[in-house]
Parts: C-alpha cells; sequence; structure tokens
C-alpha cells in the first residue's frame, strides 16, 4: 500500500476523475448530513443513506484497482439511493403540490426535496464521470506503440517480399 502512495495517484488525473471524486465526496457529505437532519423524519429513507453512503465510499476502488468498470459502481448505488429517496420523497411532495396537509404531517418535504435533488447530482456526475478517461494517456508512449506496430508490419511485407524473391528465383533456376 505504501508502495502505491509513493506512486502519486492523483498526478495523472484527468477532468473524469475529478468529477467523479467531487461526486463521490458530495455523496457521502449529503448522506451524513441527510441522516443527521433527516433521520427523525418518518420519510427518512435509511437505504437512500446507505446507498449513497456506500457509492461515495466505493470510489475509492478507482484510485486502488486498474479496471475501467470499478467506475461504474458507485453509479450504480448512486442510482438506487436516489431512487428510493425520491420514492420517500414524492408522498409529502404532492401534499405541497396540491396545498394540503394530509401525508406529510411530521414530515419536512422541502428538506426531503432538496437532499433528492442533491442525490440526483450525484448520479449525474456520476454518469458522467463514467464517460470520461480517468487517467491521462501519455502521447509519446502512444506514438511509439504504434511506431513499434508499424516497423512490425515493415518487417513482415520485407520477409514476405524476400520470400516472393526466392520463390521466383527458384522458379527461373527450374526452367
Amino acid at each position: 500500500m505504501k508502495e502505491y502512495f509513493n506512486k502519486k495517484p492523483f498526478e495523472r488525473r484527468t477532468v473524469g476523475f475529478w468529477i467523479g471524486l467531487g461526486a463521490a465526496v458530495l455523496a457521502v457529505i449529503s448522506a451524513i448530513i441527510y441522516v443527521a437532519v433527516c433521520s427523525g423524519d418518518k420519510f427518512f429513507s435509511g437505504t437512500a443513506f446507505a446507498m449513497m453512503l456506500v457509492g461515495g465510499l466505493l470510489f475509492a476502488a478507482v484510485l486502488f484497482t486498474n479496471f475501467r468498470t470499478a467506475v461504474f459502481l458507485p453509479v450504480l448505488f448512486y442510482v438506487i439511493g436516489f431512487g428510493m429517496a425520491l420514492d420517500y420523497t414524492l408522498p409529502p411532495f404532492s401534499d405541497v403540490m396540491n396545498g394540503v396537509v394530509f401525508i406529510s404531517i411530521g414530515s419536512e418535504p422541502k428538506t426531503l426535496l432538496a437532499f433528492t435533488i442533491i442525490f440526483l447530482v450525484c448520479v449525474v456526475f456520476g454518469i458522467v464521470s463514467n464517460f470520461m478517461n480517468m487517467k491521462k494517456v501519455d502521447k509519446t508512449a502512444k506514438a511509439e506503440k504504434a511506431e513499434a506496430a508499424e516497423q512490425t508490419v515493415n518487417a513482415d511485407e520485407v520477409a514476405n517480399a524476400d520470400e516472393a524473391v526466392k520463390a521466383d528465383e527458384s522458379e527461373e533456376v527450374t526452367e
């Protein structure tokens, strides 16, 4: 683990990584504030809290793995957390929209809606970061690989041409 951090894991990161990291930090902070503010509300969703917290913490897997699909896992948890928060927010919010107090007695619909919107922002940022590179690609390394591949192709062409010349020479000798 110590060797990993000596490699400076944040050194070659792109905008996509920083967007994903921002979504993860927002998810963790908002989940902690959500449980602190809304845990007494009858429409509090413990599942939404857990999913947002786990999703935010799972983003650390991007730092420790080279799997491209590791970025997808936090977003999966964000979507589930957002869906659960939305499911619990809509009944009291319908009271606000209709101007009645029926379902939302003992609830704070505006606070629930605010956290649902914050969770939606985490989902959107997570999805955006999924379609972007997480690490900068070294252009010189790419150019060297392309050049090496081209040289391999050229070497194969030369070998094929030499074989064709030898075959022609052997045909001329037999005639």
